[in-house]
């Protein structure tokens, strides 16, 4: 995958991402130590958005305006304006999730996804306690609650990367997709 295309596709997983933070963010039920992660969290993406997105906004100078609107609605706080904007942009640049989803897995790709999870995401994804303000949330309980989109793009967009593998997510489509057919699959 090209760098552009990375970028591409980080953009679209962070949008869906900003949504699903959004919604949590407006439920009352949310923590409010929880809320003051989201809202942290959000902010730094709002930060970012404009340069990963450069792709999508360099091709379409109109698309520069309509994210430039963006976090001054967050900071704001309107939220349902905020959302429809979001709702567009992810229905105007969908991520292609066709070699993400878990439907043709084989017990081959299963036993991968159980190597890598165990390997690298077990240690700080195993449990879920959203009683803290920037939780890393059991995987097994996102894979089975959130959308396939949303569960997608926050594997694609959560593995940031260190000074070896700089920001790039080290795990390829088939990687996230084996640790899907394998927490889906986790009885």
């Amino acid at each position: 995958m090209s760098l552009i295309e990375y970028d591409k596709q980080l953009c679209n997983a962070e949008l869906i991402i900003l949504k699903g933070d959004l919604i949590k963010l407006s439920k009352i039920t949310t923590p409010d130590l929880y809320k003051k992660g989201l809202k942290s969290r959000m902010d730094s993406a709002f930060g970012t958005l404009n340069w990963i997105c450069r792709g999508f906004i360099d091709n379409d100078p109109n698309l520069f305006s309509l994210f430039e609107k963006l976090e001054p609605l967050f900071i704001a706080n309107k939220f349902k304006e905020l959302h429809l904007k979001l709702d567009f942009l992810i229905k105007k640049y969908p991520l292609n999730l066709d070699q993400y989803l878990p439907e043709q897995a084989s017990k081959e790709d299963i036993k991968v996804g159980i190597k890598i999870y165990q390997h690298y995401c077990h240690g700080c994804h195993l449990s879920h306690n959203d009683q803290l303000e920037m939780p890393a949330l059991s995987l097994e309980v996102m894979a089975k609650s959130l959308a396939p989109e949303e569960f997608i793009a926050r594997m694609i967009a959560g593995v940031k990367g260190n000074g070896v593998i700089a920001l790039r997510n080290p795990l390829s489509r088939k990687d996230i997709s084996s640790i899907y057919s394998y927490l889906l699959d986790k009885k």
